[in-house]
């Protein structure tokens, strides 16, 4: 159960964060969260406020997910590791 509760959650890290596959793919209706944030750099200006607000809020579920899963992902991380 630990493994896989690391599994689950590094999969889920990895594919919250994918960010060149849905760039190069994903059209408007279907854009992830890591692309709508690219959309707040432009040629000319940057809105940092509106970047650093949305990017705390696509942190949140990882964090959740993490203080959640972590006695199984701390197990899970250390289950193959020997002494001596």
């Amino acid at each position: 159960a630990p493994g896989t509760a690391t599994a689950s959650l590094l999969a889920f890290v990895f594919s919250w964060n994918n960010f060149m596959f849905a760039l190069i793919f994903a059209d408007e209706d279907t854009m992830t969260v890591p692309v709508t944030l690219f959309n707040f750099i432009s040629y000319a200006s940057t809105d940092w406020g509106g970047l650093m607000a949305a990017a705390t809020l696509m942190t949140i579920p990882v964090v959740v997910a993490a203080v959640i899963g972590q006695k199984h992902l701390v197990a899970g991380l250390t289950a193959g590791a020997t002494k001596g």
